[in-house]
């Protein structure tokens, strides 16, 4: 993956309003330090962490190298989603899970 294009995935995902850098950290295992240097510097991750990112976002590293910039952030807003409902108890999870079924009925339409 070229530099411009990882820095532009990257950005787009900590603009997301459920994001940081600190809960991305947590989320991939890399140490903040790192992905802070990634975002200031311009560096790019080793083969390592960038499969620990993709991982974090809910792919595999080939859909990272692959997916548009739209698709990343579709993916990953869903795998967040996903994982939020996963940890909610047995009447929040049917609500969550019956409301993204609407939403998903009036998008179709």
């Amino acid at each position: 993956m070229e530099a411009e294009r990882f820095h532009a995935i990257l950005n787009a995902i900590l603009d997301e309003p459920d994001m940081s850098l600190m809960k991305l950290a947590e989320m991939s295992g890399i140490p903040y330090k790192t992905l802070t240097n990634w975002r200031s510097s311009g560096a790019m991750p080793d083969r390592t962490n960038f499969s620990k990112l993709a991982v974090a976002l809910g792919m595999n590293v080939s859909e990272l190298s692959k997916a548009t910039l739209d698709e990343v952030i579709d993916i990953s807003r869903c795998y967040r989603i996903e994982k939020k409902i996963s940890m909610m108890d047995g009447y929040q999870k049917k609500l969550a899970c019956a409301l993204l079924d609407t939403i998903s009925s009036v998008e179709r339409e």
